[in-house]
């Protein structure tokens, strides 16, 4: 169920699946280009793939019902995953760059981070099902929908890991 889409800097459609838990990417003639996700859980994928299909998954670069994207100053991918209560950032080539969220130990980073597994939360920094997610001047505004919130965050510089 394609949920948002957006184009990116080199003139590529970018689709929200969510319910198939990936993100799809189409050149500027309309082509198929490739997909995001995790191909069976735990093995997620290293870039755009060409064949096989997507599977719900919590793994790095993995998604469980994808919901929204922007695009950073960078031009990375910033994703929010309504099942995860997460936020992934992708590279334009598809290499993941890490997420935010709250970790399985109740803490959260601020940071994005490699390690660990995300968590429902309603401290600042971890989310309940985010819906939405924008990237202004290196700020991102997060609709974390079940907490009746917006929050406002500035990412760091990851100092260590979740």
């Amino acid at each position: 169920m394609p949920h948002v889409a957006r184009i990116d800097e080199y003139g590529y459609l970018i689709v929200v699946d969510t319910w198939n838990h990936r993100l799809t990417r189409f050149d500027p003639d309309g082509r198929f280009a490739g997909w995001l996700g995790s191909k069976s859980v735990g093995a997620t994928t290293a870039g755009w793939q060409m064949t096989g299909a997507a599977v719900a998954s919590s793994g790095l670069g993995g998604f469980n019902a994808p919901v929204a994207f922007d695009f950073d100053s960078a031009g990375n991918l910033i994703v929010a995953e309504y099942g995860n209560h997460r936020l992934q950032r992708f590279a334009s080539d598809g290499r993941n760059l890490g997420w935010m969220g709250g970790g399985q130990r109740s803490e959260t980073s601020g940071a994005w981070g490699f390690q660990g597994t995300s968590r429902a939360g309603n401290e600042p920094g971890a989310f309940r099902h985010p819906y939405d997610v924008v990237s202004h001047c290196d700020t991102l505004y997060v609709a974390d929908t079940e907490n009746g919130r917006i929050q406002v965050i500035r990412p760091r510089i990851p100092t260590g890991s979740i």
